[in-house]
């Protein structure tokens, strides 16, 4: 028994996210709302091609909620909900209707820049906005700087406001490609990146032309525009209009005393009475002088041998945006040529394969704009090329240098002898060049037997954990670098010696052992009995437990413990060790050595 009461309320669905249309992949709750009563039990259907199916079996309280997971293109349609309550007779709301829609391709947001695309100046604000051209309802959005990893942050110049960021004054840290993406849902559902835009944040260097161009929202051809500079107005006679509209100004040759901040307004040729609000504002910042670029090499080896590649780069330390680089060798006259081996792009130049002829001084400068600026020349950066010979009879090409470099092993602890127990690095050093890898090899009876299977640059160091006599022998280092030819070192060699027991350090007293009064000095001395090299010595009075601290009378140096006037109180059995490396490996402990101190004699 259904009963409809006259004022039956109306059931409405309520979407979450709150948007008209839906993306494959999103979570969409569909909500049963009913604002009038209460204890209402909801049922759902969906129309498919005008056929009503029922989405649950019966009404419940619990169903207020449809729950879409991940929804598909074919969950698009017609949805239903209704309210019942009570029992004979049963009471019913007016059903809520909804049409789904479902896209089948996330959405792809689009950034757009106001001012639109052009030079930026230091100074500017700028507002890029990211925007979908659909239903915006629920999107958080996200801005990212170069990189995806991490999201553009707040900062006190700029800053996030829903689907906008905002630079409020432009510097050359601002230059990067920007991309938005936008998310919604409690259980996020992310759009997809937006394509990359590119601000290029420019300086103003001495004698540039600058031109700044007028934006106003609403803009009529007809305006005329007025330009300011700090608030006051600028004689037209100066400005140099280079567009129909004359919207733009032009400084054909900037100074210093061009800074500023510039704005602008319009007024009406026909309607002088007719003022715009003040337009588009930038603030001009003229350097004192023009920039240096500095050259840099990779690899930064001041000898390179035919066959190497190189790249030079050319930078100033500031915004690199629009600038076409130039490179000169030895005379300024003429320009770098592109060739089948040395080739410049962007603000790099690399060698292929150097050549002798390749020796000599590089300079480079740069240039912006369509009257071309300037910069200074850097200063030169010589390379210096030799020449290698040729080991035809070695299939991978191995070239040997006329002044090839030499590698030397260098041992931490820097000792001759090791003791077992101890960790030894074993460090491969080639003061000549650099991208050297490293191979290593020991010779054991005759038999050299390599340590690693091909060299690699992060073989630099070979580290022995907890060495034993067994890894006593002669160890090898080489350094290779380059491809075809590939360029070798001469290769260092080390004799380890590893003891089998730890050291037994012996104290020795001087002035030599006998009666000491009180106001001498004594000196004990803790020697190892080899080689002292890279040891730190540690004294003990009586017990193991503490180290001897240093004091007014008392103090420690290097292998010596010195009382510079003996007291009663330093009577006493002293013991000494030692220690070293990173991971300290100690010595075991001397025997004691009794002092016995009187009083003055009299």
């Amino acid at each position: 028994m259904n009963s409809i009461s006259a004022d039956r309320p109306q059931t409405v669905i309520v979407t979450d996210p709150t948007a008209k249309v839906m993306f494959t992949g999103e979570t969409v709750s569909l909500a049963c709302d009913i604002r009038k009563g209460s204890g209402w039990r909801y049922s759902w259907s969906r129309n498919t091609q005008g056929r009503l199916e029922s989405l649950y079996a019966r009404a419940t309280e619990s169903q207020q909620k449809h729950i879409l997971h991940s929804v598909r293109e074919s969950d698009s349609g017609e949805y239903l909900c209704q309210g019942e309550r009570g029992q004979n007779p049963v009471i019913q709301s007016f059903p809520g209707t909804l049409v789904l829609n479902v896209s089948g391709e996330k959405p792809w947001p689009v950034i757009t820049q106001n001012p639109p695309s052009g030079e930026i100046y230091t100074g500017e604000r700028v507002t890029l906005s990211c925007g979908f051209g659909g239903d915006p309802a629920d999107w958080e959005y996200l801005w990212y700087k170069d990189i995806l990893r991490h999201t553009v942050p707040n900062t006190d110049s700029s800053r996030t406001d829903g689907s906008s960021f905002t630079i409020s004054s432009a510097a050359l840290a601002h230059s990067g490609e920007y991309r938005c993406g936008a998310a919604r849902g409690r259980k996020p559902f992310y759009s997809v990146y937006s394509d990359p835009l590119t601000l290029e944040i420019s300086e103003v260097f001495p004698a540039e032309t600058v031109t700044l161009r007028c934006v106003i929202q609403g803009s009529s051809t007809d305006w005329m525009y007025k330009w300011y500079r700090d608030g006051q107005e600028l004689p037209v006679d100066k400005a140099d209009s280079s567009s129909v509209n004359g919207d733009t100004y032009t400084i054909l040759s900037a100074d210093q005393s061009h800074s500023g901040l510039y704005t602008c307004r319009g007024e009406l040729t026909r309607r002088a009475s007719v003022h715009s609000l003040i337009g588009s504002s930038a603030t001009l910042s003229v350097r004192g002088g023009k920039p240096k670029h500095v050259l840099t090499q990779n690899a930064p080896s001041r000898v390179m041998y035919t066959g190497e590649r190189v790249t030079l780069s050319c930078g100033f330390g500031g915004d690199p945006a629009g600038w076409e680089y130039l490179w000169y060798k030895d005379p300024l006259r003429h320009t770098v040529p592109n060739t089948d081996n040395s080739r410049t792009n962007g603000s790099s130049f690399t060698i292929s394969s150097v050549a002798l002829a390749h020796s000599g001084e590089y300079r480079c400068r740069a240039a912006r704009g369509r009257k071309p600026f300037y910069s200074d020349y850097s200063d030169p950066l010589t390379l210096e090329i030799s020449e290698i010979k040729r080991l035809n009879n070695i299939s991978s090409m191995i070239s040997i240098s006329a002044d090839r470099p030499q590698a030397v092993i260098v041992t931490d602890p820097p000792a001759a002898v090791m003791f077992t127990g101890e960790t030894v690095s074993l460090a491969c050093d080639i003061r000549k060049g650099s991208g050297w890898r490293y191979s290593w090899s020991r010779n054991t009876q005759g038999r050299v037997e390599s340590l690693y299977a091909r060299a690699t640059e992060s073989q630099q160091k070979h580290i022995l954990h907890s060495v034993r006599e067994s890894d006593s022998g002669g160890y090898l280092c080489q350094g290779e670098r380059g491809q075809n030819p590939v360029i070798q070192s001469f290769p260092g060699s080390l004799v380890l010696h590893v003891f089998g027991g730890k050291p037994r350090p012996v104290i020795t007293q001087n002035p030599p052992s006998g009666e000491l009064y009180t106001g001498e000095r004594v000196t004990l001395s803790c020697g190892i009995g080899g080689d002292p090299a890279g040891w730190e010595y540690l004294w003990y009075k009586d017990t193991l437990r503490h180290t001897v601290p240093n004091t007014d009378s008392s103090r420690t140096d290097g292998s010596n413990f010195t009382i510079s006037s003996a007291a009663l109180a330093h009577s006493g059995e002293y013991r000494c060790r030692a220690a070293r490396g990173r991971k300290p490996f100690y010595s075991d402990y001397s025997d004691p050595l009794t002092l016995e101190l009187s009083g003055e004699n009299d």
